[in-house]
């Protein structure tokens, strides 16, 4: 080789050297690994977190195999199933570089289903099992408790739920059968219970039934007796056992002694009236035992009657047994008095005037009894409804009682069809009253009062027209403040009562609606004048002075 020749040599391998050096700076100085897969990632909701660090370190290196920092492009949700892009950005030696990448958000886990159990649960044979309870909560849809379908078979329950993402958790329960239950007795009357002495002993007897072997009353077994003629306290037990050795047992206690207190029976056991300044006269009284027998004359007698003066006045019996059981019994004794005679002119307060309509009838009797006994007279607005009874206006204008007109036929229909018809039937009781009695009737009470509004079916402005020209015919017209209730709703003497004194105790001048054609409302009269002269009130009839009520026409 030559000089030329190898100085030739030199300068191609001096360029080839230099090519080199420089191919070697400029890769190490740019080259970048790109080791990256590019497989789909997928992530386990709820699980998997993403993570920069996580995808970066297998993205985008150096060569020296360090992560670069990187940005993501594109948005991953955590909170969403489904499919994201994503490319992970990065710039080297002033060059861009980038990965795209796939990632899935997905949910593989099935549900979790946990049963509520208990060691003691057990089914009794025959009987279906009773659900304990059981949860199914999943990492995605949460709580599919209400989801979960229960299957039945061969002793075994199989809970099935399948979540939105179709997986699908089973869980199995095994049905554990065995009776723990004992039979359930139940005894006839008491489970204490008290036995007169004196008698043998009955059992009121029992039941049992099993939820397995159902009716077992003939096999309880009875322990314990009762001796019910010699006085103490008596324990029985009764007891029974099922097929599979269960044991049911309750007891009864029976005392046996003298439980039973005398018996008072009092002659004419109701009310007692003794007018003031009489005698008061026992009616008499017995007492029997259902051991001691007859015990009349051990009975006790406390209170007093007290016959100067009117009031209620209160006798009680007491009689005591052998064996301390107590009885009492008490009757009421009203001690009353006649009104004395008051100026019917000026009667002054606290007035009643008592008026009756509608009869007379069978208790009209009963009524001026009743009157007579206080020395009260009242109004008796009159019918012929009840002919057979017609002469008892004349008895009560004798006894001296007010006859008023009330209306003969007491047809609505008939005398509230015009005024002429109105006062024909007026004319017919006028009649009669003058006839029964020899007097002039002056003072009427229309049927249902002035300010009926049932006429309204039969006449229009009936009512107004007779309440102006009733006195162009020489009468006075009443209507009341008190209504006992007795043509309405009420139907007892004791709320009779309760409604006219509560009435009475409203106004200075009370005029009392009642009717004798009510039995209940004619007994109710006794307590009335009684309480009414107890508390400083007068009782009169009415007169063509007495203030009369007028309603105010409502047709």
């Amino acid at each position: 080789m030559n000089f030329k020749s190898k100085k030739i040599y030199f300068i191609i391998a001096a360029v080839i050297v230099l090519i080199l050096a420089t191919a070697l700076f400029i890769t190490n100085y740019y080259y970048l690994e790109l080791n990256v897969s590019k497989e789909t990632i997928t992530l386990e909701y709820g699980v998997d977190k993403v993570s920069d660090i996580q995808f970066l370190r297998k993205s985008i290196l150096d060569k020296e195999g360090t992560p670069l920092k990187t940005n993501i492009e594109g948005k991953i949700n955590q909170e969403k199933l489904g499919t994201y892009k994503v490319s992970f950005v990065t710039s080297y030696k002033n060059k861009t570089y980038s990965e795209k990448r796939t990632i899935k958000i997905v949910d593989t886990l099935p549900p979790e289903i946990k049963l509520v159990s208990s060691k003691d649960h057990y089914t009794s044979p025959g009987t279906e099992y009773v659900e304990e309870g059981f949860t199914a909560i999943d990492n995605h849809d949460g709580d599919l408790t209400d989801k979960v379908v229960r299957e039945v078979k061969e002793k075994v329950i199989t809970y099935t739920v399948s979540d939105s993402s179709g997986n699908v958790a089973k869980v199995k329960r095994k049905i554990t059968y065995k009776d723990v239950v004992a039979p359930t007795i139940t005894l006839n009357g008491d489970a204490e219970m008290r036995f007169t002495i004196g008698q043998d002993f009955t059992d009121p007897g029992f039941t049992a039934t099993d939820d397995v072997d159902g009716d077992m009353t003939s096999a309880v077994q009875v322990e314990g007796t009762v001796d019910g003629h010699t006085k103490g306290t008596y324990t029985l037990t009764y007891r029974a056992t099922d097929s599979s050795n269960n044991v049911g047992e309750v007891q009864r206690i029976v005392h046996v002694g003298d439980f039973n207190a005398p018996v008072i029976t009092l002659a004419n056991p109701g009310r007692i009236y003794v007018k003031v300044g009489e005698a008061y006269a026992e009616p008499g009284y017995s007492a029997v035992d259902n051991i001691d027998g007859d015990l009349t004359a051990k009975v006790v007698i406390s209170g007093g009657v007290d016959t100067s003066k009117m009031g209620r006045n209160t006798v009680t019996y007491t009689i005591t047994d052998a064996a301390g059981n107590t009885s009492t019994a008490s009757r009421s004794v009203y001690v009353y008095m006649k009104q004395a005679v008051a100026n019917p002119v000026n009667p002054g307060n606290k007035v009643v005037y008592l008026t009756f309509d509608d009869g007379p009838f069978k208790y009209t009797g009963r009524l001026l009894d009743i009157l007579d006994k206080y020395g009260v007279k009242a109004t008796f607005f009159v019918t012929n409804q009840f002919p057979a009874y017609q002469h008892m206006i004349g008895e009560t204008h004798r006894r001296g009682h007010t006859i008023a007109l009330h209306t003969y036929t007491h047809n609505y229909a008939n005398i509230y069809s015009s005024e002429d018809a109105y006062y024909n039937d007026l004319a017919l009781i006028h009649n009669l009253c003058v006839s029964q009695t020899g007097v002039t009737p002056t003072i009427v009470r229309f049927p249902g009062g002035t300010n009926n509004t049932v006429s309204r079916s039969y006449c229009s402005g009936i009512m107004t027209a007779l309440s102006q020209s009733l006195s162009y015919h020489g009468y006075l017209y009443s209507d009341w403040n008190v209504s006992s209730g007795d043509a309405g709703g009420t139907t007892s003497k004791d709320q009779v009562v309760a409604n006219v004194i509560g009435g009475i105790q409203r106004n200075n001048i009370s005029i009392v609606l009642q009717h004798d054609i009510k039995s209940f409302s004619v007994e109710a009269v006794d307590d009335i004048i009684f309480w009414g002269l107890e508390n400083g009130y007068t009782f009169l009839p009415m007169t063509d002075t007495t203030p009369m009520v007028h309603y105010r026409p409502q047709n």
